[in-house]
């Protein structure tokens, strides 16, 4: 809502592994004093094809990369929920976050361990779901969130729905940050 107000009722958002929009579908409800909005969830091929059959339409758009979505237009958000952990190189995706100079990034659901490295671990299957497992990332806080700090400012930072889980005898929190551009007008200073 703050960058829409920011954008003169503008909202143009890119949600970066959003599947097939459940984010949007959650928001969407809150959002139609929303003069203009253009939501674009970048995925994998497979979900781009079946999001476009299903659900795109003239506001709600699936696209394979970022670099498409600021094509149509420079997002004023970015969000990247429960999704940084899976990826091979997050911080080359939270690069090209920060490159598209969106007012805010919004970082929620991902995991954390009290490390001074980030670290890869195995994400099994919960029982009576199957034997299955895939690679994660645990963060470092700082490690994750110094490359953002030359540009961005948290401006919260929280909990996330998850709650905390362990990784040997190590906890694990899972939490959400929202990062504000620094370059920003002061008129949009909390």
């Amino acid at each position: 809502m703050r960058e829409a107000t920011a954008g003169d009722g503008c909202l143009r958002v890119v949600d970066f592994g959003g599947s097939l929009g459940t984010s949007y579908f959650q928001c969407l409800p809150f959002l139609g004093h929303v003069k203009l909005l253009q939501w674009h969830i970048v995925e994998q091929p497979s979900f781009v094809k079946r999001g476009k059959e299903l659900f795109e339409d003239k506001t709600l758009r699936f696209l394979p990369s970022i670099d498409d979505s600021v094509r149509e237009g420079r997002p004023n958000v970015i969000i990247l929920s429960s999704v940084l952990q899976y990826l091979e190189a997050p911080l080359q995706v939270l690069e090209s976050a920060m490159a598209t100079e969106a007012g805010s990034i919004v970082i929620d659901r991902t995991p954390f361990l009290d490390s001074k490295d980030n670290t890869i671990a195995a994400q099994r299957a919960p029982r009576g779901m199957g034997r299955w497992s895939v690679p994660v990332w645990l963060f470092s806080r700082d490690r994750l969130l110094a490359p953002v700090s030359r540009r961005y400012r948290i401006l919260a930072e929280y909990d996330a729905i998850d709650g905390p889980t362990s990784y040997g005898f190590r906890r694990v929190e899972f939490k959400g940050f929202i990062l504000d551009k620094m370059d920003r007008p002061t008129k949009l200073r909390p």
